[in-house]
């Protein structure tokens, strides 16, 4: 359908990245992916919304169950618990 010019919007729930990988425009008011559930490549802080490129050392510490801490608010980037 992209390849001829009928797609309009596709939501999707897959994290991969595939529909940006096949040039595809990704959010937006002009992108044609609304991704339902986010990708795997950005972390969203829970308490300001800044979305952030993954890194290793992140990557490391949410293996080791720790929240990095978000450089715009400078908390978690997840919720503390109840």
């Amino acid at each position: 359908m992209h390849e001829r010019g009928k797609l309009v919007r596709c939501y999707t729930q897959n994290i991969d990245g595939i529909e940006e990988s096949e040039g595809l425009m990704i959010g937006g008011k002009t992108g044609q992916v609304c991704q339902l559930h986010g990708d795997i490549h950005t972390l969203r802080c829970d308490y300001c919304n800044t979305i952030l490129q993954y890194t290793l050392e992140w990557t490391e510490m949410l293996l080791e169950g720790e929240a990095p801490e978000c450089p715009d608010c400078t908390t978690k980037c997840n919720p503390p618990p109840l």
